[in-house]
């Protein structure tokens, strides 16, 4: 998303553009983009629950079906596991770049 909105060099190189002065006197040089990347906490969380109610609805669903509790539950703790290996993965891969 922050490729396409990123400003391009036209003329001369970043750190000889002035774009002004502080009230300290201090020159204030090149544009002020902030980009933070990273892990959305909330998002991540919210989803987690999300999961975790999916795979009991998964379990009860499954258990009702087939008359099986153990199935059932063994299914649900499945859907928990692959969430669980699929948000280490990418939380290592943030770490890591």
């Amino acid at each position: 998303m922050w490729l396409n909105r990123l400003p391009k060099k036209l003329d001369e190189k970043l750190e000889k553009v002035c774009l002004g002065k502080r009230p300290n006197g201090e020159i204030i040089l090149g544009w002020g983009i902030l980009v933070i990347e990273g892990i959305h906490k909330r998002r991540i969380s919210r989803l987690a629950a999300a999961m975790a109610a999916l795979a009991m609805v998964i379990s009860l669903a499954y258990s009702a079906g087939k008359k099986d509790v153990s199935s059932g539950f063994a299914t649900g703790a499945l859907v928990v596991a692959c969430w669980t290996v699929f948000i280490t993965a990418l939380y290592f891969e943030f770490q890591g770049s």
